[in-house]
């Protein structure tokens, strides 16, 4: 069942006084009950514009987005300035992901209601889908100015910053949306994990380690915010703290507890810059018998594609020497093992880290390659 602005709809319900059949079709629907609203309203074409759109907001709440656009069109045909019903059809073509024509009835709403921050906010929604980050910003600026502005708008006003590549304006705006949240929000939860984030990544540990703390205070089993902490611990030096909140980790693995991806793919404990390329350093939970990578360090460009990986590697050549891992580099087509560095179980993540640099400086020779196929 959808969420449907309930302030928007006070904008309509002064026509509504002295109308059996709109105040009858509304109580309906201000209870949930929508197939009895469609069921009263028999002789539908005899609604007014009111009575349509009342019916259109029936079918959009039963998530029937076809049949609500054409119900709102017929409520327009009465009544061209009933901004609301511009305002749902435009929602209700963003659930079809029918974006472009969606900012045109948004557009519409605000052009006969500018007052409205929940039309800007569409409008900002609806930009944001088709990609035009600098447009939706101003959409959300415009929403957040005026009385009545959804929480959510603070949220996406962020999340646009972030990705238009506005970092410091995205950490501002999300303690700023803190202060209009709830904390059993999600989008609370949502801004202190950007919060944690964007600290981490200006290497404001501190302040990114208190945000995924208050994080974890509200929710607990937030993994993604553990796996996010330990990089914080790693970056600062204190491991041994990263590997504490590793165990909890592991433990959620056993319990198969955790996010799907995670769960298959492991957890980024490391991230850092080499020679302007972003290094991300994986772990992975399982550890199969025969041949597996244990700990993957992804190398990638600028658009953040993998160019090469280094891991560790475990195999049966590797225990013969009495050892856990061997370094392994794969780029390209071809595999490198590097015997010069061997690992036991239990090692010193700085050594690992200035093995994995080595090997990309090209300053360690590799002891076997290997053509692995393809172009």
């Amino acid at each position: 069942m959808r969420f449907v602005v309930a302030g928007i709809l006070l904008l309509c319900s002064g026509a509504v006084v002295g109308q059996a059949i709109n105040d009858e079709l509304f109580e309906l629907y201000d209870h949930g009950l929508y197939e009895e609203a469609i069921r009263l309203a028999s002789a539908p074409e005899e609604l007014d514009a009111q009575g349509r759109f009342y019916l259109g907001l029936c079918y959009f709440s039963l998530s029937d987005d076809e049949t609500a656009i054409q119900w709102f069109d017929r409520a327009l045909q009465l009544d061209p300035d009933l901004a609301p019903a511009y305002f749902f059809k435009g929602n209700a073509l963003i659930y079809l992901s029918r974006p472009q024509e969606a900012l045109r009835q948004f557009e519409e709403a605000i052009g006969r209601e500018p007052g409205v921050a929940d039309y800007q906010e569409a409008r900002g929604n609806a930009l944001y889908h088709l990609g035009q980050k600098e447009e939706a910003i101003a959409s959300y600026e415009a929403a957040v100015a005026l009385d009545g502005c959804p929480n959510s708008a603070f949220l996406m006003l962020g999340r646009a910053y972030h990705e238009g590549g506005y970092p410091q304006k995205a950490l501002e705006t999300y303690y700023r949306a803190l202060g209009h949240l709830e904390p059993t929000e999600d989008a609370y939860g949502e801004c202190l994990f950007n919060i944690g984030l964007l600290q981490y990544l200006q290497e404001d540990y501190a302040d990114s380690e208190k945000a995924f703390l208050d994080l974890l205070e509200l929710r607990p089993d937030h993994y993604h915010a553990i796996a996010k902490l330990v990089q914080v611990y790693y970056a600062e030096g204190a491991t041994e703290r990263g590997e504490a909140l590793k165990k909890e980790l592991y433990g959620a693995y056993q319990r198969d507890e955790l996010p799907g991806p995670m769960q298959k793919e492991g957890f980024c404990f490391d991230q850092f810059l080499w020679e302007g390329k972003r290094v991300y350093a994986f772990e992975k939970f399982e550890e199969p018998t025969g041949l597996y990578y244990k700990h993957v360090f992804y190398v990638t460009d600028e658009e953040d594609r993998v160019e090469a990986t280094v891991q560790t590697e475990h195999s049966h050549a590797v225990v013969m020497v009495g050892k856990k891992y061997v370094l392994g580099k794969t780029e390209g087509a071809r595999h490198y093992t590097y015997f010069e560095h061997l690992f036991d179980e239990q090692f010193e993540y700085a050594d690992l880290k200035k093995a994995v640099l080595k090997v990309l400086k090209g300053k360690s020779k590799p002891s076997s390659s290997v053509y692995l196929g393809g172009k």
